[in-house]
């Protein structure tokens, strides 16, 4: 079976944190694909951003960062039907049964997997799909989880340390954020006075 890893998030915006997330995922070299998947509405958090416009900018970071021969692609599905796929467990049933021919891997962060067993229906999940943990802060993740999973090693990933929320504050300041998005992202949120 073909194996695609899912990349999801709110990337709002994104920066190059990111980019290594996908980095990590192309290099243990157990996938076709990586597919971004930006969220569309949530019911955890508002993102500050639009759901157009997060997915505009994960589109121009991944072309931005990635030759078009490596496996990556963006994927507008959550952002197109927001109301029908809120939960993870129900994604992971559509992809399922719109690419019977696919199997799924989940790749989060140690955030996200400590608290794994508090997701949607988590036992359900674990039928359909494997997780992959990526490397956030370069710590050792020291994770039990229910699901059948794949812990990145922090000694052997590459990392960074940024996030979303540190973006928004410095635009907020006034303060730039080239160098740490891609920078046709840098121009669009500026362009579109995001996160002012």
């Amino acid at each position: 079976m073909k194996r695609v890893a899912l990349f999801g998030g709110a990337f709002d915006p994104p920066h190059i944190g990111h980019i290594v997330g996908i980095r990590q995922i192309l290099d243990t070299k157990q996938f076709n694909e990586v597919w971004v998947v930006p969220s569309g509405l949530r019911r955890d958090k508002q993102p500050a951003a639009s759901p157009e416009a997060r997915l505009a900018m994960i589109q121009l970071l991944v072309e931005n960062a990635f030759d078009a021969k490596e496996p990556v692609r963006v994927q507008s599905y959550l952002v197109e039907n927001p109301e029908t796929y809120p939960l993870t467990v129900q994604e992971i049933e559509f992809l399922r049964a719109r690419h019977p021919d696919i199997a799924f891997t989940v790749a989060i962060g140690p955030d996200q997997a400590r608290v794994l067993d508090s997701w949607h229906n988590p036992e359900k999940l674990c039928e359909l799909c494997e997780f992959l943990v990526l490397v956030r802060d370069g710590r050792p993740a020291n994770l039990s989880l229910p699901c059948k999973a794949t812990i990145l090693n922090p000694e052997e990933e590459i990392w960074i340390n940024i996030s979303s929320t540190e973006l928004r504050r410095r635009i907020k300041q006034g303060q730039s954020i080239e160098g740490l998005t891609a920078l046709p992202v840098a121009k669009f949120i500026h362009n579109k006075k995001l996160y002012q």
